[in-house]
């Protein structure tokens, strides 16, 4: 998400302190891109909550028995409960070579729904609403015609959205990300994963208020960001790269249960994306379920706070 509140950041990033590890077995339908699986191998520079890393690049310290503590947003009643948008919907994969009909309308973006992030959003609303939790895909390209303001313009959405459904507690802002080498080369982030496949590894990138502008409770936002990461690699180990905490808002200041996503890179093909996405959609909807299931119930007897606080500290 390089543009937002008036930053501007380079939509090339390369993980900070991680080490790349060649994926040890060859992938199916390789869209050409080298592929690499990008891993923390060093704590220092981050924040290590459980199985989680943060890179935070604000001001503000980190506190592990904050993070463990169980997040604001829980699911409740009526429909939709979940928001999904695209701020950069045009953000697009690298599809097999000879694909036919694609149309790109800038640097890996395209408007074609097939191949870019909106695609994603399409398998996660599925994957979420197969769990039963009722969702709300907002398919519109944001950053199309014009870059520049595709965040103001999707938070004016979010506001209606929210007016119109005050149901809705969580909103997810899905991206991709883009990585090259020093010579400008894309590469492709994966995790093998047995008897599942090779998705696209993924990062959750949570805003603060480092930049000066109003957003009070972003560290609730941060809560969540580490309890579902921390579900996520319990069950995929390698499937998300760390957290990584900004300055800018990211428009997660319209709730407590905003998490903005970065399914893959540019070189991942969309296959690659769009299987990381029903994971983290399948992982996501168990977390939320568990937090709503009431004290007792959840397996073991734990209530969904001593839960949370148990599997944060693993």
């Amino acid at each position: 998400p390089p543009e937002e509140d008036g930053e501007t950041r380079a939509p090339v990033t390369v993980p900070v302190e991680e080490t790349p590890v060649e994926p040890a077995a060859p992938i199916a339908a390789d869209n050409g891109v080298p592929a690499k699986t990008l891993i923390p191998t060093d704590p220092s520079g981050y924040t290590v909550c459980g199985r989680v890393y943060i890179s935070n690049s604000t001001s503000h310290g980190l506190s592990v028995p904050e993070l463990q503590k169980p997040f604001a947003a829980s699911l409740g009643e009526g429909e939709p409960q979940v928001l999904i948008l695209h701020t950069h919907g045009s953000e697009a994969y690298t599809p097999v070579p000879g694909t036919e009909g694609i149309v790109w309308s800038g640097d890996y973006r395209t408007t074609d729904y097939r191949y870019n992030v909106v695609k994603v959003g399409d398998e996660m609303a599925e994957v979420l609403g197969e769990a039963g939790i009722s969702v709300l895909h907002d398919r519109t390209l944001y950053d199309y015609p014009n870059y520049t303001g595709a965040y103001d313009r999707a938070l004016g959405s979010i506001r209606k959205y929210l007016e119109q459904y005050p149901s809705i507690r969580f909103v997810l802002d899905v991206h991709r990300d883009a990585i090259e080498d020093g010579q400008g080369n894309q590469y492709k982030a994966v995790s093998e994963i047995e008897g599942v496949g090779v998705p696209a590894q993924m990062s959750l990138v949570m805003g603060s208020d480092g930049s000066g502008l109003e957003h009070p409770d972003w560290l609730e936002n941060l809560r969540l960001a580490v309890a579902v990461q921390q579900d996520v690699l319990e069950h995929y180990p390698t499937l998300m790269r760390p957290v990584l905490l900004r300055n800018s808002r990211y428009n997660q200041h319209a709730t407590t249960g905003s998490l903005l996503l970065e399914v893959g890179a540019a070189g991942n093909s969309p296959e690659e994306a769009i299987l990381a996405g029903r994971l983290f959609a399948e992982r996501f909807a168990a977390v939320l379920k568990e937090k709503g299931e009431p004290a007792g119930d959840a397996e073991g007897g734990d209530s969904p706070e001593e839960e949370n606080g148990r599997e944060a500290a693993s």
